[in-house]
């Protein structure tokens, strides 16, 4: 009897779950499912900029990000804002830089094309245009579009104008008996966040140098960055590092230099050194909230490590 009332008991609980499994069943079957929505766009911009527009959404009702990016040779920007992406419709306003409101239109077919993004590759892409109102305009004037009509791009090509360019960066070695030097600074003054670098690999070699500004203004999330190369007199060092004077050309103005303290843990950095970033002019990139340090190094380009740690 103990055998059967246990056998008993034990059909009785199987039962008593199929009978909550079916209860629930109808409730699961309920939640509508939801598939990511993703585009691209690309138009000219004034000024000799080209603006991509990126646009995704991730979860029920199209709520997602709208990313409009900036960039000629030398110069990149991009603003992301909260958006409403949609199977039919991409919307986004970006405040006082302008608004997107437009509808999708895929073409129903696909096709095969190369891409340029970490480098190329084929992939299906189904071809549209987006017509609606599509207005941006950069701070200061810096580059503006306004457009009803733009043609579908394929993503990766959003993702090859990401801010730190392409996939390969660039290794360093650092030596007490290098003859190059890097000097490297980085600042947190008023929420935002600046990084730059100046690398040369010897006294007379080409000056390299990037910088980057992170900051959010209005709901927008907000990148820049300056890259190039100018001469070897922009950055100039002595043999044991004890003094360094930066004067590059534009998109910088005026002058800075390092003293390095006995006691300072850093060197003292000053001067009235400014950067134009593209919407952002005038950027000081010297003074005592900016901090930097100075080392012997050797730049290797081509190696997977990225420039800025």
């Amino acid at each position: 009897m103990a055998v059967g009332w246990r056998i008993q008991l034990a059909l009785t609980g199987v039962l008593g779950a199929l009978v909550a499994l079916t209860a629930l069943a109808p409730a699961r079957a309920a939640v509508p499912s939801f598939e990511p929505v993703s585009y691209a766009l690309r138009l000219a911009g004034t000024n000799g900029y080209t603006i991509t527009i990126a646009a995704a959404a991730e979860a029920a009702g199209g709520r997602g990000a709208v990313t409009v990016s900036v960039r000629r040779p030398g110069a990149f920007a991009y603003y992301t804002a909260d958006g409403t992406v949609t199977t039919t419709s991409i919307r986004a306003d970006f405040g006082s830089l302008g608004r997107i409101d437009a509808i999708v239109k895929p073409s129903g077919r696909t096709e095969r094309v190369k891409v340029h993004a970490c480098g190329p590759y084929t992939e299906t892409f189904e071809p549209g245009v987006v017509e609606g109102s599509i207005d941006f305009q950069g701070e200061g004037g810096f580059t503006a579009v306004a457009a009803s009509r733009a043609p579908l791009v394929p993503e990766a090509s959003f993702f090859g104008d990401r801010p730190f360019g392409a996939c390969s960066g660039n290794s360093e070695l650092f030596s007490p008996g290098l003859p190059g030097a890097r000097l490297k600074g980085v600042s947190y003054a008023g929420g935002r966040i600046l990084l730059f670098q100046f690398n040369k690999n010897r006294p007379r070699a080409r000056t390299l140098f990037r910088a980057t500004l992170k900051e959010r203004r209005g709901g927008l999330s907000i990148f820049r960055e300056v890259r190039g190369v100018a001469a070897p007199g922009a950055f100039r060092f002595g043999r044991r590092l004890r003094k360094v004077t930066l004067a590059p050309p534009a998109p910088f103005a005026g002058t800075a230099s390092t003293r390095r303290s006995p006691d300072a843990v850093s060197p003292l950095w000053s001067g009235d050194l400014t950067v134009d970033f593209p919407g952002n002019f005038g950027f000081p990139i010297a003074g005592p909230a900016v901090h930097v340090s100075l080392e012997h190094a050797r730049r290797t380009p081509g190696d997977s490590s990225a420039v800025f740690h």
